[in-house]
């Protein structure tokens, strides 16, 4: 079977390659993180595949082949709805996906884990590192993850990238020097409204200001802005409490909003380089 367009929304007018997903690992993930869309997604597979819709740990093998018989070169998205490196997953089962990512060299395959120390232990065992056609991603979403993850991190092979998303507190990044080993960042506000880190635009500002200081690449994905009820007009988050008038028509009330359109972003937050966008 071959691969299908992925919705997640990474895209990139400027880069015309389609962007596909790929789960061999389905729906599952031992990590237990608060607020994991992933796992509120997995109800939907009821009837469908009873280790999905329960959330566990498991392979599709059936799937493994799916990126070699897409023949068109793609962007593709691994694992997006599990972790591939997932410390309950068999080291066979992430053996047998990473050999099916290597036997489809066409494609430019990414990959995102929250466990930094599991993935280098097995792709060095695996022997097939660096995999030059793949991108590998960390998932940080505070100081305290940087702290714990960031070390491991640094000692993998091949193109690293960082997502910063949902950024639910402050990074430090006037102390960060690693910042220039990355083929770039993906950084926004958790989709939750309330969530921890969406009353504040300077978490992402301060990103984006290191990012582009260090000439990295960085993808701003989502903002909570306030929209007015009645103009329409979107303002950044704590221009004015929820509810109060809108300060342009003054008619209206402002309400949170969950932007994905950069042009509702405020003009310092509006960039859009993809880790693994192509320039030649």
């Amino acid at each position: 079977m071959a691969l299908r367009r992925s919705n997640i929304g990474y895209t990139d007018p400027e880069d015309p390659r389609p962007v596909y997903g790929w789960n061999p690992g389905g729906f599952g993930c031992s990590g237990g993180c608060d607020g994991c869309w992933a796992k509120r997604m997995s109800g939907r597979m009821t009837g469908k595949c009873s280790r999905c819709a329960a959330f566990e740990v498991h392979l599709h093998p059936e799937r493994l082949g799916d990126p070699a018989k897409t023949k068109k070169p793609g962007v593709v998205l691994v694992n997006f709805t599990c972790d591939t490196f997932d410390k309950a997953r068999p080291a066979e089962d992430v053996a047998s996906i990473l050999k099916a990512a290597a036997a489809a060299p066409q494609h430019r395959f990414v990959f995102l884990t929250k466990n930094a120390k599991r993935k280098g232990d097995l792709v060095s065992a695996d022997g097939h590192a660096p995999l030059s056609h793949c991108y590998w991603g960390l998932s940080v979403r505070n100081q305290s993850d940087v702290d714990a993850k960031l070390k491991r991190f640094l000692v993998w092979l091949g193109r690293l990238w960082v997502s910063y998303e949902p950024a639910w507190g402050p990074i430090a990044w006037e102390n960060v020097w690693w910042i220039r080993k990355l083929a770039g960042v993906i950084v926004g506000h958790d989709n939750r409204r309330g969530a921890s880190g969406t009353e504040t635009l300077e978490y992402i500002r301060d990103c984006v200001r290191q990012c582009r200081a260090a000439d990295v690449r960085v993808y701003v994905k989502q903002l909570w802005m306030e929209r007015c009820s009645e103009c329409n007009r979107t303002w950044p988050i704590g221009t004015r409490a929820e509810h109060e008038t809108c300060p342009d028509c003054g008619i209206g009330r402002l309400r949170p909003k969950l932007c994905h359109d950069p042009a509702e972003f405020p003009e310092d937050l509006r960039d859009r380089d993809l880790p693994w966008k192509e320039t030649e």
